[in-house]
């Protein structure tokens, strides 16, 4: 590939289309080899696939904690009336009450 464009654009492609460890293996190397693309540093492998890293069960308490978590805040938002003062139908209502 001619171009970083060229490069982004199959890589976007692929990326869907493989297994993800191959992709990553495989846009990896192409990225450290390409000179356009040298400069560029790469996350680890443990922030890309973190559970190969860490235990299952803590990914699961996570999950259990979050959705505890935006229960309450369903629970606590009250969403405030919003009045359109700047439309004609809205002054109209306005003055009727």
């Amino acid at each position: 590939m001619k171009s970083t464009e060229d490069f982004i654009s199959v890589a976007t492609y692929i990326r869907d289309r493989i297994n993800p460890g191959l992709f990553v293996y495989g846009f990896s190397v192409a990225v450290l080899h390409r000179p356009d693309t040298a400069n560029i540093t790469l996350p680890p492998l443990s922030e890309t696939f973190p559970d190969k890293f860490i235990d299952g069960s803590v990914f699961v308490k996570a999950r259990e904690e979050a959705n505890h978590m935006e229960s309450i805040r369903v629970r606590e938002v009250s969403l405030p009336e919003i009045i359109f003062v700047n439309t004609p139908n809205a002054l109209q209502g306005l003055i009727k009450k």
